[in-house]
C-alpha cells in the first residue's frame, strides 16, 4: 500500500466521526431517546473530543512517545468506545444503527492512533 493512500485510509477512519456524530446528535434532537443511549453518545463524544484534542497536545494529554501512560491512554479509549459500541447494539431506539456506526468509528480512531504510535 502505498504511502498517500494508506495516509487517506487514516485521516478518513480519524475524522471520519466528525461526520458521524454530529449526524447521530442531530437525529437525536429530532425523536425522543432513552438515557442509556444519550449516555452512551455523551460517552462516545466525550472520548472522542479528547482525542482529537491530543492531537495537538499529545505530551499533555496521551503521554510522551513510547510511555506507558500514552498506551495506557489509547487502549482504554479503545476499550471503552468498542464497550460502547457493544452496548448500543442491545438498544432498541430510532438511532441505534447511527450511534453503532459512530462509537465503532470512534473506537477505530482510537486504534489507529495506538497503532501508528506503535510503529513510528
Amino acid at each position: 500500500m502505498s504511502k498517500g493512500l494508506f495516509a487517506g485510509v487514516f485521516y478518513l477512519f480519524l475524522f471520519g466521526p466528525l461526520l458521524l456524530l454530529p449526524l447521530t446528535w442531530l437525529k437525536r434532537s429530532r425523536n425522543p431517546q432513552s438515557r442509556f443511549s444519550s449516555a452512551i453518545l455523551v460517552l462516545t463524544s466525550i472520548s472522542y473530543g479528547y482525542l482529537l484534542l491530543a492531537i495537538p497536545f499529545k505530551a499533555v494529554l496521551l503521554g510522551t512517545d513510547y510511555s506507558d501512560r500514552l498506551f495506557a491512554t489509547v487502549n482504554v479509549g479503545t476499550a471503552l468506545t468498542f464497550a460502547l459500541f457493544c452496548l448500543t447494539a442491545f438498544g432498541k431506539t430510532p438511532t441505534r444503527r447511527l450511534l453503532m456506526a459512530s462509537t465503532f468509528a470512534v473506537s477505530v480512531a482510537w486504534f489507529l492512533v495506538g497503532a501508528i504510535n506503535t510503529a513510528v
